[in-house]
């Protein structure tokens, strides 16, 4: 009776888990989707300059508030991505809430580069299929024109750096300065 009642009780933990997951999966969705509309968002209210008719000088000042509170940078990002993904290539963002807005960003410096909407699309597929990790290693192959799995490193050059303790700022000196 024992042995029963465990295997219950992992019956319900398996059942538990797969709806934590989904749950998980689903609202990474909702979170992509916020960020897509976000960068629409933020690219109609800079286009049209909707912070000057709200009284902002700028448009970082208007980010800067603490309604909205966001760098430009991620401002920028997020425009970027909607302007690339769905103004140029014309994807829907129902395609796009499907991938983790932090692999669109991954990919969007070696989308910005292509001409053909397929490799864009092969690009998009990537983002989907893999993780964060292995999509880097695909970016740094493109970039290089090689697999780094497949490099011996004979090519190397020892670099040595220092790190602040105090602002924990790190700089990299040159193994030559050294010798």
């Amino acid at each position: 009776m024992n042995h029963m009642a465990n295997e219950i009780e992992k019956i319900e933990q398996g059942e538990k888990a797969h709806i934590i997951h989904q749950n998980i999966v689903e609202t990474k969705k909702t979170i992509s989707s916020s960020f897509l509309r976000l960068g629409y968002l933020f690219k109609t209210a800079h286009d049209q300059a909707v912070y000057r008719t709200m009284g902002y000088d700028n448009w970082e000042q208007y980010l800067s508030t603490p309604e909205v509170s966001v760098s430009g940078s991620t401002a920028s990002r997020l425009m970027n991505i909607y302007e690339v993904f769905v103004l140029e290539y014309k994807f829907p963002t129902s395609e796009l809430e499907e991938i983790d807005i932090s692999k669109l960003f991954e990919i969007l410096p070696i989308v910005k580069r292509l001409e053909l909407k397929q490799d864009v699309e092969g690009w998009l597929d990537k983002a989907r299929e893999l993780g964060v990790r292995d999509l880097r290693i695909e970016k740094k192959s493109y970039y290089l024109g090689t697999d780094p799995k497949d490099c011996k490193h004979e090519n190397t050059k020892e670099v040595h750096y220092w790190r602040c303790n105090n602002c924990g700022e790190v700089s990299y000196t040159p193994f030559e300065q050294y010798e």
